[in-house]
């Protein structure tokens, strides 16, 4: 089996929340997907953080995995489905 990388880019949460039902849709058994978002030392504002991604994620029978720099303005949070719901 071929794994293909599932990256969301968010801003707002509220963009987070509406993405999230789209990734979690498009995660494999054993798929993994990131979540990117700018970080606070970024010239753009954003509510984004790795605990607003853990927030939403595990509301979506989701576990996070670890945490990544995607470059020097973005971080990312990798995400798995919960080990019980893999088949």
């Amino acid at each position: 089996m071929s794994l293909k990388p599932v990256i969301a880019f968010v801003a707002p949460r509220a963009q987070l929340e509406q993405r999230l039902g789209r990734l979690h849709a498009n995660l494999w058994q054993e798929g993994m997907g990131r979540v990117a978002w700018r970080r606070r030392v970024a010239t753009v504002l954003t509510d984004m953080t790795q605990d607003a991604v853990r927030q939403v994620a595990l509301g979506r029978s989701l576990a996070d995995v670890m945490v990544c720099a995607i470059d020097e303005r973005r971080s990312g949070l990798e995400v798995v489905l919960r080990r019980e719901l893999r088949t």
